[in-house]
């Protein structure tokens, strides 16, 4: 599936991207983007997401616990960025007036 109908799903995962893991961050869905979001992001929506169960290990009460993740396929350094950037204004990382541009109806986070 792509960026662009992954973040319409309720939700609640680790998204990495399978080039270097250098986006790695809790993702909570559904997002809905206005349409400066949507260009403000346009470059990271048809990237694909493959959500792989049971592939992140923790531990609870001294036993292993698996969690799903989504792994998002990323080609170059610079869509690396585009997708860190593209998570962490979901999570709020951003200000609150660029939040407000470029989502639907959210809370700000931070």
């Amino acid at each position: 599936m792509k960026i662009k109908d992954f973040i319409k799903q309720e939700i609640d995962i680790d998204v990495c991207d399978d080039y270097d893991e250098s986006c790695y961050i809790a993702f909570v869905g559904p997002v809905e983007l206005t349409d400066e979001g949507k260009q403000e992001f346009a470059d990271v929506m048809d990237c694909d997401v493959e959500i792989v169960p049971d592939c992140a290990v923790g531990v609870e009460n001294d036993k292993p616990v698996f969690y799903d993740n989504a792994i998002v396929h990323a080609e170059s350094d610079a869509q690396v960025r585009a997708l860190v950037r593209f998570f962490n204004a979901t999570a709020g990382y951003c200000s609150e007036s660029d939040y407000d541009k470029w989502f639907v109806d959210s809370e700000y986070v931070m």
